[in-house]
C-alpha cells in the first residue's frame, strides 16, 4: 500500500488503474486465503485478515480517489465529469479508521494493537490528502 501511494504521489512509475488493480487483487487475495485456512469461531487472526483486506480496498478507494479528475463546468452552466471522490473517499477513511480504533481496543497482542492504530492513522491521513 505504502509503495503505491508514494508512487501516486511523487513519481507516476505505474498508471494509477494498474495500482488500484492490484490493491484490489490484493484484498481479495487475502481474504480468500484466510477463508480457506479458517477454523472454528471469530478470531483474532480472522479480524486482522479482515481488517487488512478492508484497509487494500479503501486505500485502492483513496488512491483512485486523489487522481479522479474533478467535475468541470461547460459554458451552458452544467457540469460535466464526477463531483471528485475526494468526500466520498474520506468518508470511508475516516470510518475505517474508527473500525481501526474499535478492533485496537479489542486485541490482545500489544504488536496488534499497533497495527491496528497505525493501519488506522495511515488511512486517516491518506483521507485527509484526499480531499485536499
Amino acid at each position: 500500500m505504502l509503495v503505491a501511494m508514494t508512487d501516486a504521489a511523487v513519481s507516476r512509475f505505474m498508471p494509477t488503474a494498474a495500482w488500484v488493480g492490484l490493491l484490489l487483487a490484493g484484498g481479495v487475495a487475502i481474504a480468500i486465503a484466510h477463508r480457506i485456512r479458517r477454523g472454528r469461531g471469530v478470531t483474532e487472526t480472522a479480524v486482522m485478515t479482515a481488517h487488512t483486506a478492508l484497509g487494500m480496498v479503501v486505500m485502492a478507494g483513496l488512491l483512485a480517489g486523489m487522481t479522479a479528475p474533478a467535475a468541470t463546468v461547460a459554458s451552458d452552466g452544467h457540469a460535466h465529469g464526477g463531483a471528485g471522490l475526494g468526500p466520498i473517499c474520506a468518508v470511508a477513511a475516516v470510518a475505517y479508521a474508527a473500525g481501526s480504533a474499535a478492533a485496537a481496543r479489542r486485541a490482545c497482542a500489544r504488536g496488534d494493537r499497533l497495527q491496528y492504530a497505525a493501519m488506522g492513522v495511515a488511512t486517516l491521513a491518506m483521507g485527509a490528502a484526499a480531499l485536499v
